[in-house]
């Protein structure tokens, strides 16, 4: 069924991992030797659950968050807010903050290809942005509705291309992103973005002003 939703196999078998990474992560963690998660200076304070339960977050809503992780806690002599640094590394994850999730000189080495290659670049941070100048951006594609602008571009993590909406259009397109959020790399340009847009069939264009502190 996945499959057949996302006809291209790699796509496919990632959007099933995706969902349940956060748990597999905590079940992989929490077979690991206690014995790595002693906080040092002590011999039976751990951390090794709080660990686990953070990667876990990754895949789960603020309600659950601040039900299992705590935000107060003291380990030894250190102070431990479980909550805020699963929420950092929730956006850190989404907005690529640091180039040492995908640094050059190991994607130089694997030298990956086609699909790998295409997720690898997707992830590198842009340096210099002082010496890049943007003007405008043409994208001769189909364009956005008002219901896709409104149901989709302006909704942060909620992607067209993986909807019903789409898939069952039968389009032959498949994205690079499938996530709902590349567009707010245009924030680590400019503050303010113009998007001007017209739907394939439609004889009216549609033009949206996105800003930074507009709680994107």
């Amino acid at each position: 069924m996945v499959l057949e939703k996302y006809i291209e196999e790699t796509i496919a078998l990632q959007e099933c991992i995706r969902p349940i990474h956060g748990i597999r992560s905590l079940n992989h963690i929490m077979e690991m030797d206690s014995e790595c998660f002693i906080i040092p200076g002590y011999t039976n304070i751990s951390f090794k659950s709080d660990v686990a339960k953070i990667c876990a977050a990754h895949n789960e809503h603020f309600e659950w968050i601040s039900k299992n992780l705590s935000f107060d806690e003291v380990k030894g002599s250190y102070a431990l807010n479980s909550q805020f640094i699963a929420l950092l590394l929730r956006i850190a994850d989404y907005l690529d903050i640091d180039e040492e999730r995908a640094p050059l000189y190991l994607y130089n080495y694997l030298s990956p290809k086609d699909y790998g290659d295409l997720e690898w670049k997707q992830h590198f941070v842009i340096e210099n942005k002082e010496k890049i100048a943007i003007d405008q951006k043409y994208d001769n594609g189909r364009g956005m509705s008002i219901d896709i602008l409104k149901n989709y571009f302006l909704n942060v993590g909620v992607s067209y291309y993986v909807s019903d909406d789409y898939q069952f259009k039968g389009y032959k397109y498949l994205p690079i992103g499938n996530y709902g959020i590349g567009f707010l790399a245009c924030f680590m340009l400019s503050d303010k973005v113009n998007v001007i847009t017209k739907y394939y069939g439609e004889s009216r264009a549609n033009k949206v002003q996105v800003s930074q502190s507009a709680g994107l």
